[in-house]
């Protein structure tokens, strides 16, 4: 519905966006971020957002997975 809505919009553009105060980020729980450990085996980190309440997209490290991972408390 996003890619709906944002096609409505290009097409018609009554105006551009430059800013946007508030949003709302739904993000799907199997998304996590990726990291090796020394020993090179894969671990995975819940998503947080930042004090400010933004989130870091480094997507590079972003993996989605088949199933919802169960995080350590590290």
């Amino acid at each position: 519905m996003c890619h709906r809505l944002h096609a409505i919009i290009a097409a018609d553009q009554p105006y551009t966006f430059l800013y946007v105060g508030k949003w709302t980020a739904v993000l799907d729980k199997r998304i996590a971020i990726r990291v090796t450990d020394t020993e090179g085996q894969y671990r995975y980190r819940q998503i947080q957002p930042t004090r400010t309440g933004n989130y870091m997209f480094y997507f590079n490290q972003w993996i989605k997975l088949a199933e919802m991972p169960q995080f350590s408390n590290e």
